[in-house]
């Protein structure tokens, strides 16, 4: 296992039990309020009190201008025909006040309703997408009582209608259209102070236990391929979400391993596989985090004699497996407690540690450590008074953002179990500013212990683990996360680093740079025998990426993310150009002012990665410059002969020799592409390289 009081006596008294028919289903939920176990809302407002006591869930709504609903998630699936059903009593309310179910709904602008006022006149109704619609309003239906009596409401969908009954007596159906939500629960309209005695809810559908129904459907064990009767824990997903590893500690063990599992398209699971020695040993074995590019993991451990002790590990993909694992040395790193928990950064320039020490606040706290230009990390710093309470932050996991940062907590008073998920976001660079960490509520967290979440780079799917209902200890769950709780969008670039000439595939670094500054953000590594990569790009940037290997150029890609508005993955295989006589390579992000040949900043990045290979090695270059048709022969003979001569410069003034560099310019007289369309133009505006004699 990896480490880590609004009803009065009187007005009780008041109500009398009618006869009543109710419509229980052999497969059938009953809710009786007895404790808040299905968190339903409690509240204490100026318009609005909810509590649950005296065996009901009791609401008191002092506003006779507003209305409020009051729902749970559910598992009820409205391709199947159900029915929700309430024994709800009116003790007071206003002329204009009513009461009562709604199902199938989302907020206020979506739902089907039945509601009884204080003088026993009903009401069906609905909307869908904020459009209202009346079935019936204020109808006398017999049988149906006044305030003081209890009314046993229910909704019934069957054979595409919705039909309403009261006390077993009909009030109307109409036309059931899916509104795509499960939620059902309670509605009060204006002055009105309502107790609920029970909820029913039958559902066709079988093997779905009590719990199920308020368990919500965004949380699902991800089964028994993945989890045993063992303690299943410690999940990470590699960035596009096709792979995730995993502890795996059989029933009675101390120590688990670390284990993989390919994920399909449609969310299934491969087999389960076991990562061989030397990544397993007699000790407990989990990764950390996998890096951006898929092709390395950080460990928990460092590696000694087919043992683990205190401290990290990382090791990359080869051609044969996974290397040894070496070493990750951490600043004055130490934790005074047994359970630590920490998370390593996709682009593995950040770790967050969950550790108690010397200055912690309560036991473990969140922590902060960055990474040093020797490839070292510094000393670990705390994320501050925002985040860390008096209880354990524990299992943090930082989305690839490097901004949204999500953890575990028994500090928070609006925990619904013993440990429950937050979300936070980082709101400056001092690490120690943080928005409200909010509580991903029922959607993720449970009645139990919630912990290790962690998310794809999309957002969309997250795994956790969780103690409830589980088949053996603890197992992973997959949840759907709500839009306003994924991270930042973000580009995911994807592809095949090859040679230009062969295109064969070929290991190299990746390299992404600010377009701007030519500052570098982060590097990947490509698959040694496939040559495959992946990047992730966060928003509000121009990046720069390239492949770099020793003998080769890189032909660089340019990525505009500054406004990206969603998360999207881009295909986009990256070249190398080998350095040898003959070789033509284009420079694709060297840039000037219009119809000049002054350099632009955004040059730099591509323009100092060419002084490095030249650097680096022998070789000379001719510079070719290039332009399209429009204008005269001689003026793009000119403009093309002095931009080349300006990326010459630029490459003497930093460093490297001008005997080994020819500029030439070729105006327009050798069009890569026919100067028939605006975007031919613009591609045979370029300056490319040839490796010369």
């Amino acid at each position: 296992m990896c480490c880590l009081n609004m009803w009065k006596s009187v007005g009780l008294g008041v109500f009398l039990l009618p006869m009543l028919v109710t419509l229980v289903l052999a497969d059938s939920y009953e809710e009786e309020f007895v404790d808040n176990r299905h968190r339903w809302a409690i509240e204490d407002y100026d318009e609005v009190t909810t509590s649950i006591e005296n065996g009901g869930y009791n609401i008191r709504m002092r506003d006779d201008e507003n209305y409020f609903h009051y729902t749970r998630e559910t598992l009820l699936d409205d391709e199947f025909d159900y029915s929700v059903s309430a024994r709800i009593g009116i003790l007071s309310g206003s002329a204009s006040a009513s009461a009562g179910i709604v199902v199938a709904a989302s907020g206020y602008s979506t739902y089907y309703g039945l509601h009884v006022s204080p003088a026993g006149r009903v009401t069906m109704d609905g909307s869908k997408d904020g459009e209202y619609f009346s079935v019936v309003s204020r109808v006398e239906i017999a049988g149906v009582h006044e305030a003081g009596y209890f009314n046993d409401l229910r909704l019934e969908v069957a054979n595409g209608n919705i039909t309403g009954y009261v006390n077993g007596n009909r009030v109307a159906s109409t036309t059931y259209t899916s509104t795509g939500h499960s939620n059902i629960g309670f509605e009060v309209y204006h002055k009105v102070d309502i107790k609920v005695e029970w909820l029913r809810i039958s559902d066709p559908v079988a093997n779905r236990t009590a719990q199920e129904f308020f368990d919500s459907k965004f949380r699902k064990n991800v089964g028994r391929v993945i989890n045993t009767e063992g303690t299943e824990s410690c999940p990470v997903i590699t960035s596009d979400g096709s792979r995730l590893y995993f502890n795996r500690t059989a029933k009675g063990d101390e120590n688990g391993d670390l284990w993989y599992a390919d994920i399909e398209p449609d969310g299934t699971f491969s087999t389960p596989v076991r990562i061989p020695a030397p990544i397993n040993n007699a000790d407990d074995n989990w990764a950390v985090s996998v890096a951006q590019d898929n092709n390395s993991l950080v460990l928990a451990g460092e590696y000694r004699d087919g043992e683990t002790f205190s401290g990290f590990s990382v090791t990359n993909r080869t051609s044969s497996g996974w290397s040894y694992p070496s070493d990750l040395t951490i600043e004055n790193h130490y934790s005074n407690a047994t359970q630590t928990s920490y998370f390593m950064s996709a682009d593995r320039e950040i770790l967050v540690l969950g550790v108690e020490r010397n200055d912690t606040r309560g036991k473990d706290d969140l922590y902060v450590s960055f990474k040093l230009p020797d490839g070292t990390y510094s000393e670990p710093v705390s994320l501050g008074d925002d985040i860390n309470g008096p209880e354990d932050e524990m299992t943090p996991f930082l989305a690839p953002d490097n901004t949204t940062l999500y953890f575990s907590s028994k500090s928070y008073e609006d925990s619904y179990g013993s440990a429950d998920v937050y979300v936070t976001r980082r709101l400056d660079n001092t690490w120690k500013s943080w928005s409200e960490p909010e509580n991903l509520g029922p959607r993720v967290n449970s009645a139990a212990w919630d912990a290790y979440f962690v998310t794809s780079a999309d957002g969309k799917n997250a795994y956790m683990v969780s103690f409830e209902n589980s088949f053996g200890e603890s197992d992973i769950l997959r949840v759907d996360l709500s839009e306003k709780d994924r991270p930042s969008p973000l580009l995911l670039v994807r592809g095949t680093v090859v040679d230009s000439e062969t295109k064969e595939p070929l290991a190299a670094s990746v390299v992404y740079t600010d377009k701007a500054t030519g500052q570098r953000m982060g590097a990947a590594i490509s698959d040694p025998t496939t040559g495959e990569y992946q990047v992730i790009l966060n928003r509000g940037r121009e990046y720069v990426v390239a492949a770099q290997r020793n003998d080769y150029f890189p032909v660089t890609e340019s990525f505009d993310v500054r406004e990206l508005g969603v998360t999207k993955v881009l295909q986009q295989d990256l070249e190398l150009a080998p350095v040898k006589v003959g070789t033509l390579f284009r420079l694709n992000n060297v840039y000037f002012e219009t119809g000049k040949s002054q350099l632009k900043p955004e040059s730099k990045a591509e323009l100092d990665e060419l002084v490095r290979l030249l650097s680096a090695s022998a070789v000379s270059i001719r510079i070719g410059g290039h332009t399209d048709d429009v204008g005269s022969d001689a003026d793009n003979l000119k403009l093309s002969q002095d931009r080349a001569s300006s990326v010459r410069d630029y490459l003497i003034e930093h460093g490297v020799p001008a005997a080994r560099l020819q500029a030439q310019g070729f105006g327009e007289s050798r069009p890569a592409r026919p100067n028939t369309t605006d975007e031919n133009r613009a591609f045979n505006r370029r300056v490319e390289c040839e490796f010369i004699e």
